[in-house]
């Protein structure tokens, strides 16, 4: 597919990127410096410490972390990290001890703590500081990581084009080792220049004081017949990009080679950089820009622009008057992470990975792309920063800060073709909103909510108490960011050039007692699956739009705005915005996959809204019913029509099926259930559990299926059954048996239980070993097949998760 980019001049007009894996690049690692035997487990630790801190006859000595980790915050190690002491530098680490680690505030000597940078220990004076070889830290993922960056795993094409992580920002382009070379033969556009950033990658594991000199590259261009011609020569900093540009307008319309190499220079073992973001880009006085607005955790009346009473965006009801606002967008889900998966690729989020991206079929098109995150589960933990040009990810950050970084990179790509994903977080908890916004919509704060910072939890735990006052003061606090984001979003968008094609949208909406509950990622209510989405730009009238659309329509619609094309799931909401004919109304738009509780699924199609979830089946109207609470589905109806519906929205067929769901319990072990079912089984798996907390696996053998429930899990999770006949005729025909160590316990199956009344309704539940496992019919999408499902929990970032409010303590 990239052939045509380098085929002739007569795309001259379009930049050429270098940083892609094809056949004209030619890798060559036999000179390369690599380490294809096992790491050492544990880094030990022989530089000089220096003393920072004396306190009560303690003292503090620090030395650089000797690893690179994910965690923003550092109150606790993440899970695996250990720091050891060992008597002497001969000692096996095995025997070592595990010191304790303490805050940073902490005096106990004997301990330790850590930031981003460095890592202390606190030693009695008397001691002075850690002899060489007897300090050791053990954190598995950082040696996996710095394991990656020696060894090629795959091919030398896959070990050279990558993305690479350093402090917050994740960088695409071709990794450099001493001693590899990398050519890459490109037609030179007219008036082209050649652009890269160059920075050195700090080791991911290594013992401070190893030594380094940092990696050179030297960069070559070969005409056709001619010789290797020196362009540049560069020895880059640690962990800062520098920035380059070679005219190469003297090879305007020739087929030449490029040349990448990182010389053997003397000491070698942890060298290592990186050729980011590297392209050939012609004269352009007006490139294309998309920008993608996304903010986080805004539901959609929460806005003045979508009636709120409240002026909560009047900057963005000003900018939005020359848009396109659509009125019923839905997420794909409740949360953040499917939801952006969603948006990224076009397709459902159960399928990421497994085809081309936006960042990567836009950066092989030569655009420049940026994410500019805020949220955890935007970052690499959770394989959202890879392929972009450039991926910035912190914690919680203020909008002013997010737009000062959106401004200087948009300021960078100033004859390029631009996608930027600006993402603002203000609307989470903890509500953060400058001290100018902070009584715009709410007062003092009401006990026991104290000034500062408060956290889901701690909502969750004071609401049986709050009065209906606490819980507007509540919403004020949330309507105040949305006015700060609006002060600081609403300029920048208006200084955009007039042809930028914008979409401004949410990941899903927040639930402040609408139906009994708290905050997001629990249920399939549109305070949470509906959200805004506005479209300004070429292609888009302005005024309301009241089509169904989805989030998979932001992909397709971005690649319309780029000129190029992918087979995607969605439809470019161009077209929709301009359809005179109603076409896409009655278009189904399908949802699910909560972060917490037991799968639901929906589908909206026109004015009503089908949900299902445990063995309940609801049909609303969502015209006559906005709150979703007249289920229009008769006991014993049949829900056929809307079931298909549903599986024609996930792009999976729908099944009635035997659903086994055990008691949560952190002490029983291993829990199993057996079912015999005449006819043989069509499909069997049990439900994704985003949090990690539970642990299923699955075993079919001809009519026989068995479901383990792995003990002393925190959560549990759903597993499903569906035979190849009527689940419900098969029913009385059916064993099924629960066993928890020696105990077994049939279920008992009564002819009369064989229906599907659309109904929380247990079939059949016993106990055994002390644990209850219950039996009911729902109805349930089949996973894809090559789905890699959706985790959202990484213990390497739990203390982010838990701040967040997505774990507990």
């Amino acid at each position: 597919m990239f052939a045509p980019l380098f085929a002739s001049t007569a795309l001259a007009s379009q930049p050429v990127p270098l940083d892609q894996v094809r056949p004209s690049l030619e890798v060559d690692l036999t000179e390369a410096v690599l380490h294809p035997q096992p790491l050492d487990e544990v880094v030990e630790i022989t530089g000089q410490w220096r003393v920072v801190r004396g306190l009560g006859g303690v003292r503090t000595w620090e030395i650089m972390l000797p690893v690179r980790t994910r965690t923003l915050f550092f109150h606790r190690p993440p899970k695996g990290m250990q720091l050891l002491k060992r008597r002497t530098r001969d000692e096996d680490w095995d025997d070592a001890q595990t010191l304790r680690h303490q805050r940073a505030s902490d005096t106990r000597p004997g301990s330790w703590s850590f930031d981003s940078h460095s890592l202390r220990v606190r030693r009695a004076i008397a001691d002075g500081p850690p002899p060489p070889g007897t300090i050791g830290l053990r954190f598995a993922k950082a040696t996996a990581r710095e394991q990656s960056l020696r060894t090629p795993t795959s091919t030398p094409h896959d070990f050279v084009v990558r993305s690479l992580q350093v402090d917050d920002s994740t960088m695409h382009g071709l990794y450099l080792v001493p001693g590899v070379s990398i050519t890459q033969s490109v037609t030179v556009p007219l008036g082209g220049a050649l652009r890269f950033g160059a920075v050195s990658i700090p080791p991911e594991a290594a013992d401070p004081a190893s030594p380094r000199d940092g990696q050179s590259v030297a960069v070559e261009i070969t005409s056709p017949g001619g010789a290797p011609q020196r362009l540049a020569f560069l020895r880059p900093p640690d962990g800062i990009v520098q920035p380059n540009t070679i005219d190469l307008s003297a090879w305007g319309g020739q087929e030449v080679s490029l040349t990448f190499s990182a010389p053997l220079d003397g000491i070698d073992d942890h060298d290592a950089m990186l050729v980011a973001d590297p392209v050939i880009v012609p004269p352009n006085d007006h490139p294309s820009r998309v920008v993608i607005v996304f903010i986080d955790t805004l539901r959609l009346d929460a806005m003045s622009l979508y009636g709120n009473e409240r002026p909560t965006s009047p900057k963005l009801d000003t900018w939005a008057a020359d848009a396109t606002v659509f009125t019923q967008a839905r997420s794909v889900a409740p949360w953040t992470l499917p939801t952006a998966r969603a948006l990224f690729s076009g397709r459902d989020p159960e399928l990421w990975g497994q085809a081309t991206d936006l960042p990567t079929h836009l950066r092989a098109h030569g655009w420049s792309t940026a994410f500019i995150a805020g949220n955890i589960y935007l970052s690499s933990n959770f394989d959202m920063a890879d392929n972009w040009t450039l991926h910035r990810c912190i914690n919680w950050p203020q909008a002013e800060v997010q737009v000062d970084r959106a401004r200087r990179w948009l300021d960078e790509q100033t004859d390029r073709p631009a996608l930027l994903v600006l993402h603002f977080m203000d609307m989470h908890l903890p509500y953060t909103e400058p001290a100018a916004f902070r009584y715009q919509f709410a007062g003092p704060a009401p006990d026991p909510f104290p000034e500062g910072e408060f956290h889901r939890s701690q909502v969750v735990r004071w609401a049986r108490d709050m009065s209906d006052d606490d819980r507007a003061w509540l919403v004020g606090r949330y309507h105040n960011n949305l006015a700060y984001i609006d002060s600081v979003l609403g300029p920048f968008l208006e200084s955009l050039p007039e042809d930028t094609t914008v979409l401004l949208l949410s990941d899903h909406g927040e639930e402040f007692w609408d139906h009994g509950d708290f905050e997001h990622g629990h249920s399939l209510y549109d305070e949470l699956l509906r959200v805004p989405l506005v479209a300004r730009g070429p292609g888009f009238p302005s005024g309301t739009n009241d089509t169904p659309v989805s989030l998979l329509d932001v992909a397709p619609t971005v690649l319309r705005a780029s000129g190029t094309d992918l087979p995607l799931e969605g439809i470019a909401l161009q077209d929709i915005a301009n359809s005179d004919n109603n076409q896409y109304a009655d278009r189904p738009i399908g949802f699910g996959r909560p972060l917490y509780g037991q799968r639901r699924w929906g589908v909206v199609r026109g004015t009503h809204k089908y949900t299902t979830w445990k063995s309940t089946e609801t049909l609303v109207d969502l015209e006559k019913d906005p709150q979703e609470t007249n289920n229009l589905l008769p006991q014993n109806a049949s829900a056929a029509e809307w079931r298909e519906h549903l599986s024609s929205a996930l792009r999976t067929p729908v099944h009635l099926a035997y659903t086994l769901y055990p008691q949560r319990s952190s002490k029983a072990g291993d829990t199993a259930v057996e079912m015999t079912v005449p006819g043989g089984i069509l499909a069997a798996w049990s439900a994704e559990d985003p949090t990690l907390m539970s642990k299923v696996t699955t075993m079919v053998e001809g009519d026989l299926v068995r479901h383990t429930w792995e003990g002393k899990m925190r959560g549990t999770r759903e597993a499903y059954v569906v035979p190849h006949d009527d689940p419900l005729e098969l029913l009385p025909a059916t064993t099924i048996e629960a066993r928890l160590g020696d105990a077994i316990k049939p279920f008992p199956l009564r002819a009369e239980a064989a229906e599907h009344t659309g109904r929380n309704k247990v079939l059949s539940r016993v106990r055994v070993g002390g644990r209850s496992v219950s039996l009911y019919m729902s109805v349930v999408p089949l996973p894809h097949e090559d789905s890699i499902g959706i985790a959202g929990y990484d213990d390497e970032v739990q203390a982010e998760l838990e701040a967040l409010g997505y774990l507990e303590h």
